[in-house]
């Protein structure tokens, strides 16, 4: 584990340059790479290095000794690691695009739902206008053949003996 000070005097750029590039990764990837110790101070790990140097396009010196070709070089690493990151975010998408498709589905359903409602109170409201017009009618007959006299509302408050002359 090295500090982020440390890679970037390795690497021969800033610290702010380290720190921004970390911050272009994806959060699942730094969340991996980058730990913080109890002074506050990040470190990263030897995958993490080997990522940061890959983008920064660091080419690594020449004196390093030779590597045995069992043993994988940093670009192989870092190629594992690509390709790691690579799988894990097609799992993401593919789990994002399944739950997607999912809520679509919950969605149809429930526009079928409002759409079968809708047609029910309209049906509703339509049978409660024909009662209300045949109540509205059977009442205006009954009025009629029990032979009552309509008053005028604006007499109500005049002596009775005055409306029988009207």
């Amino acid at each position: 584990m090295k500090t982020v000070k440390y890679i970037a005097d390795e690497i021969g750029v800033s610290k702010q340059a380290i720190n921004k590039r970390l911050s272009r990764l994806p959060t699942t990837i730094v969340a991996t790479i980058v730990t913080t110790n109890e002074k506050g101070v990040r470190l990263i790990n030897s995958d993490g290095e080997a990522i940061l140097k890959a983008a920064m396009k660091v080419k690594l010196p020449p004196t390093e000794p030779e590597v045995a070709d069992n043993q994988p070089t940093t670009e192989t690493k870092v190629a594992d690691n690509q390709n790691e990151y690579y799988v894990i975010l097609k799992n993401e998408i593919d789990a994002k695009n399944k739950q997607i498709s999912e809520i679509q589905q919950i969605v149809v359903k429930q526009q079928d739902t409002i759409k079968n409602l809708t047609e029910t109170i309209a049906v509703a409201h339509q049978t409660l206008q024909a009662e209300q017009l045949l109540h509205a009618g059977t009442k205006k007959m009954l009025m009629l053949s029990d032979g009552q006299k309509r008053e005028k509302w604006w007499l109500f408050w005049k002596r009775s003996d005055r409306r029988e002359n009207i």
